[in-house]
């Protein structure tokens, strides 16, 4: 099942996804996260019942993620798995929905994270939505 969320936040249009986590390579341990993506030409578009690795980078606490990189569905993105080797089980549990329900966040479920913190794109995160 995936959960869409659409916001304004300072003017900007945005679409919020609560990704639920069960692998990541880096950066991140928390078993959910918030992904932001823009309304603009780089924006991702998520799909019900589809896997996903994600690239997310962070502006200003916001976890980001476009089109115009390497973010792909699971199935193109076989290279950049092989390249990453076996990810890392999240450590943190957290529990999201609540703030989702709230305002200021989106929702969708997902498989897998990587995530890097910095403002340089880094695999971040493959997605399942769930059923």
């Amino acid at each position: 099942m995936i959960e869409l969320k659409e916001e304004t936040i300072d003017g900007e249009r945005y679409e919020a996804a609560l990704i639920s986590v069960s692998e990541n390579w880096k950066g991140n341990e928390d078993s959910q996260v918030i992904v932001y993506t823009e309304w603009t030409s780089c924006e991702f578009e998520f799909e019900e019942e589809k896997e996903y690795l994600l690239y997310p980078y962070d502006d200003n606490g916001m976890l980001k993620v476009i089109n115009c990189g390497r973010n792909a569905e699971i199935n193109n993105a076989l290279e950049d798995l092989v390249e990453l080797g076996e990810g890392n089980k999240p450590s943190n549990t957290v529990q999201l929905e609540a703030e989702f329900q709230k305002g200021g966040s989106g929702a969708i479920t997902g498989l897998l994270l990587l995530l890097l913190i910095p403002l340089v794109s880094v695999p971040i995160l493959l997605i399942r939505k769930k059923r």
